[in-house]
């Protein structure tokens, strides 16, 4: 548990963008997911939502919900996991003033990032307490990575890669 005075850093997607090489969006994600469905959706409408999308997406392809969502993961994690850590995934991992870091990103460049500093690899999994803080499988509000040192924690608080709330759906692609 956090003590009531320390701060927290929230980081979005943007963090994968700004001072980056890599020009991949949710627009790009979306766009390559909705090849997976089998129907068409309409995503020229900058006012949709990208929940509401993905909910599309989801709907055509053809498979359980459970199942879609599992083909939709594996397809996000498989483009996520070629995100490179950066300097800016870097700075936030060695910047001291931040104990907890709540992140929307399901990916994990902030741990492999800080996993460098204190390691010198970015197998962060390795330098982890533990590899799973909760039980939690549907959401993600205690779930956390928090470092042997126990000087970082990151939150991924919309959910992470490895989610394991839909590991036992099949895959049917």
């Amino acid at each position: 548990m956090t003590n009531k005075t320390e701060k927290a850093l929230l980081v979005g997607n943007g963090i994968n963008r700004v001072f980056c090489d890599s020009d991949y969006s949710w627009g790009n994600l979306l766009q390559d997911l909705s090849k997976l469905g089998s129907g068409s959706i309409d995503l020229s409408n900058p006012f949709k939502p990208f929940p509401l999308a993905f909910e599309e997406i989801l709907t055509t392809k053809g498979n359980s919900y459970n199942r879609a969502v599992r083909v939709l993961k594996t397809k996000t994690a498989e483009i996520f996991g070629k995100i490179r850590v950066r300097d800016t995934h870097r700075m936030i991992a060695r910047n001291t003033k931040y104990r907890n870091v709540l992140t929307t990103n399901y990916e994990y460049t902030l741990e492999k990032a800080y996993a460098e500093k204190i390691n010198h690899q970015s197998d962060f999994r390795e330098a982890c307490k533990n590899t799973r803080s909760t039980n939690e499988e549907i959401h993600s509000l205690f779930r956390k990575y928090e470092f042997k040192d126990e000087l970082f924690s990151v939150w991924h608080i919309h959910g992470e890669i490895n989610d394991t709330k839909y590991s036992k759906a099949r895959v049917i692609q």
